[in-house]
């Protein structure tokens, strides 16, 4: 299964691949080989031209092409899965720094201070 990250990196080769080499619309076999191509060439999401999906078949982007340029656009509604709820739980735990927890913030900051450091 494609986790957040993959489905981004994939959006983004696609949307930069698909308006630099002009790819025609409707080649559904050129964007499954950059959708492929941006997970090591594995299978992990099936293109069919408009649409990306995942392994278990639910949408995750929509593709269009109008006044020559291709846009992707992720589908909002993949993107409230617990995976993703999970990640930014543990992103925010790991980005609090000690001036957010007041009793060690002011203490580390007492011995910067002290330590001249």
């Amino acid at each position: 299964m494609a986790d957040e990250a993959g489905i981004a990196r994939a959006l983004n080769a696609l949307s930069a691949t698909l308006n630099d080499q002009h790819v025609a619309p409707g080649d559904a076999a050129r964007i499954q080989e950059i959708a492929t191509g941006s997970f090591g060439g594995e299978l992990r999401l099936i293109a069919d031209g408009r649409t990306l999906r995942d392994d278990s078949g639910r949408i995750v982007a929509r593709l269009s092409y109008e006044d020559g340029a291709w846009s992707v656009g992720r589908v909002p509604e993949a993107r409230g899965s617990e995976q993703l709820e999970q990640a930014e739980e543990q992103r925010s735990k790991q980005t609090e720094t000690a001036y957010q927890k007041p009793v060690r913030g002011r203490l580390a900051i007492w011995k910067k201070r002290l330590t001249g450091s």
